[in-house]
């Protein structure tokens, strides 16, 4: 291992696992984050790490008590601080767009797709399923 650090361009792993991705989410479900979901836990962190402060000045006990939960408000609020920075990024939603359209022009011109796996039940689709499907 160098001490300068990794280079340019070098490979580099990276132990540890991520809280969650949204790498299958849908344009609407990208967007529900953005507008509804991260603005509304950032929120509720935030109501959260004030009341914490406020209520851990009173005694040592209460400040004990405020800095494990602090720790845990502070860590998920930058964890959703950087999600939400990454949605608001307009190349997210192209991204995710180009996505949702390139599956859906393939699900309705395959047509092998289509023959083997979109008519019969056996594949564990019903009728409903399949109108679902060509109203993409």
């Amino acid at each position: 291992m160098e001490r300068s650090g990794a280079a340019d361009g070098e490979l580099v792993f990276v132990t540890g696992h991520p809280g969650s991705t949204s790498r299958l989410f849908t344009y609407a479900e990208l967007a529900d984050s953005r507008d509804r979901r991260i603005p509304k836990a950032l929120e509720w962190l935030k109501i959260n790490e004030v009341l914490l402060m406020s209520y851990s000045v009173r005694t040592r006990k209460m400040r004990v008590a405020r800095a494990i939960f602090l720790f845990g408000y502070q860590n998920s609020r930058k964890a959703y601080d950087g999600e939400l920075a990454g949605l608001l990024d307009p190349a997210v939603f192209e991204k995710s767009a180009l996505k949702r359209t390139s599956s859906r022009s393939w699900l309705l011109h395959d047509r092998i797709w289509w023959k083997t796996l979109g008519r019969g039940r056996h594949c564990g689709g019903s009728t409903n399923d399949r109108r679902k499907v060509r109203s993409l």
